[in-house]
């Protein structure tokens, strides 16, 4: 079927780039979603500790491996995956509504860019403040939540939530909303409003009670930081696989403790380099091969 896979790679940097050259060259179909040139290396900042490469800028360096990978036959598509679920085959949903079936899984999505958003962030983890809906909604049942991001993975958080309680809506923090039209379209269904206020300051004692915005001051029971896209802890949670820390647990052949899902790169932990990156995108795509052939 059109959008049936053998294998799917989630993620766009180093790790993504080099199992789409291993798999690619297989048999098996493969599809890798990401965006390469939004990778965390992409950009003018100069890499003098690749092998093989003197000088070279992170932007020169994800160039030259997206070209490299698109030689063989793994497709591409550069779409935001929001969630992913079973226990093979694996179901993979996008921001553009697109629905994905894969016997094996790559998760390769590396680090994200993430910054304290909300003053106080800190103070009220665990006492009304989550970075995460599928772990911590069932907390907030019937309460009021306000999920805080302009994206994407902001839209899939409140949506989740909806399975908690009907009073959910989005602050964009004084951002652009930069929600894709499919989820915007679920979104206004379920009657969730987007707003681009900014949340200055929040308040409770000792659990949140209230945020502080331009407009004033607003009871609230839960805040969900919901910022960038769905980072690789959210993709775990998701599937039920082990965690060590914020980084996704593997073996020694990148192999989680799900059978048929692989990790590689920045969010398996380790010294974050991008030669360890390479590595482990190799070794996880051999790995998911051999998971297929011992299916047959």
């Amino acid at each position: 079927m059109e959008n049936n896979y053998d294998i799917i790679i989630i993620g766009g940097g180093p790790a993504a780039l080099s199992a789409a050259v291993y798999v690619g060259r297989s048999k098996y179909r493969s599809l890798l979603i990401g965006f390469p040139k939004k990778s965390r290396i992409y950009g003018d900042y100069v890499v003098e500790n690749y092998l093989g490469f003197a000088s070279i800028t992170g932007r020169e360096f994800i160039d030259k491996a997206y070209a490299h990978a698109r030689k063989f036959d793994t497709e591409f598509l550069e779409d935001e995956v929001i969630r992913v679920s079973g226990k093979g085959p694996f179901d993979v949903e996008t921001a553009s509504g697109k629905h994905f079936v894969s016997k094996a899984l790559i998760i390769a999505v590396g680090l994200p860019k993430r910054r304290r958003v909300v003053k106080d962030e800190d103070k009220y983890k665990g006492k009304g403040l989550s970075s995460c809906a599928a772990c911590d909604g069932y907390f907030f049942r019937d309460k009021k939540v306000i999920v805080v991001g302009n994206g994407n993975h902001a839209a899939s958080e409140a949506l989740e939530l909806l399975h908690y309680t009907p009073n959910v809506k989005i602050y964009s923090n004084g951002l652009e909303i930069e929600i894709d039209k499919n989820l915007l379209g679920k979104l206004h269904k379920h009657n969730i409003e987007v707003e681009k206020k900014r949340i200055t300051a929040l308040k409770g004692q000792p659990m949140l009670t209230h945020v502080i915005t331009e407009d004033g001051e607003e009871e609230v029971d839960g805040l969900f930081i919901a910022t960038g896209q769905a980072a690789s802890i959210n993709m775990a949670l998701d599937l039920s696989l082990d965690l060590d820390g914020n980084f996704i647990k593997v073996d020694k052949n990148c192999a989680t403790n799900v059978d048929g899902v692989f990790a590689a790169g920045d969010c398996t932990g380790g010294i974050l380099q991008i030669a360890q990156a390479v590595g482990d995108g190799a070794k996880a795509a051999v790995s998911a091969l051999r998971f297929l052939r011992d299916k047959v």
